[in-house]
């Protein structure tokens, strides 16, 4: 099977920030087009359970998307995890 990515954003973290990591890694995304799919897990309200959604388009998962990631995001907010 294709390797697929999972993106999980903080969800101890406040809302509006949760929201703009979630337009600059969409941004990210468009300068990276390539064939790992990708499943954002978005946080639930109250703390739940993340609601996992597979985006239509797939990135280039290499050393240069979780460096780019890790500098705009640091390692708290935004996990990546390629299974």
């Amino acid at each position: 099977p294709d390797p697929v990515l999972h993106v999980r954003f903080a969800g101890t973290a406040p809302a509006e920030r949760v929201v703009g990591a979630m337009e600059t890694f969409k941004a990210v995304m468009r300068d990276r087009p390539g064939e790992t799919r990708v499943i954002i897990h978005l946080p639930a309200p109250g703390g739940g359970a993340a609601l996992p959604m597979e985006l239509r388009r797939g990135v280039a998962y290499d050393a240069e998307l979780l460096a780019e990631v890790h500098r705009r995001f640091g390692d708290r907010l935004v996990d990546l995890r390629l299974t």
